[in-house]
């Protein structure tokens, strides 16, 4: 009997803790704001809209080294608006989000885009995330390579959310990296550093 008993009290205690973890998990999954409107936003349903981009940058390579989320205001999944009443929700992370839109963007402006996988000696590209919401992006750019070295802080903003739609907020959120990509091609000491040789 007690060894029956001493079993069940094992089963008992890996089935607490599988709760335990489970309940762990999923609240640093979903740390979701309370009461806040939840839009999911992915790298395969953004498609850039650029407009017209310099006509340099086609055919350059460039070597898009490194994302860096060091935005306080973000998350591992999330960024918000100001106000904390919209969460935006990136899969499998907000940095994978960020390195394979610009990737997205930046093909579509004409450039060639390694990876780290990748052996080139084209221009090395690093991308700081200094402050993340819908409203604003504030982000540090550096390249490295055979040109000048260059480092510069952007910051772009949008107007408020005129809307809780979630399918416009998603394509809203698509915007921004737009805006973001094009205010750094546009940018002439970008544009030098990328196109040196």
């Amino acid at each position: 009997m007690r060894k029956r008993n001493s079993i069940f009290g094992v089963f008992a205690g890996i089935s607490t803790l599988a709760i335990v973890i489970a309940l762990f998990a999923g609240g640093c999954r979903h740390a979701i704001r309370g009461g806040s409107e939840k839009v999911e936003i992915k790298q395969e349903n953004y498609f850039p809209e650029l407009g017209r981009t310099p006509s340099l940058y086609h055919k350059k390579s460039i070597y898009l080294a490194n994302i860096d989320n060091q935005a306080n205001n973000t998350t591992t999944w999330y960024y918000y608006n100001p106000e904390g009443t919209i969460t935006y929700e990136s899969w499998p992370s907000l940095t994978s989000y960020f390195w394979y839109s610009i990737q997205k963007a930046l093909e579509r402006a004409g450039l060639k885009v390694y990876s780290m996988d990748q052996a080139t000696t084209a221009p090395e590209v690093d991308i700081t995330l200094e402050s993340i919401t819908d409203q604003q992006f504030q982000y540090m750019i550096s390249v490295h390579g055979k040109g000048a070295p260059f480092q510069k802080r952007f910051t772009i903003t949008m107007e408020p959310a005129a809307t809780t739609d979630a399918r416009l907020l998603e394509k809203r959120a698509y915007r921004m990296i737009d805006k973001m990509v094009k205010t750094m091609l546009e940018d002439r000491g970008f544009e030098r550093a990328v196109s040196a040789r």
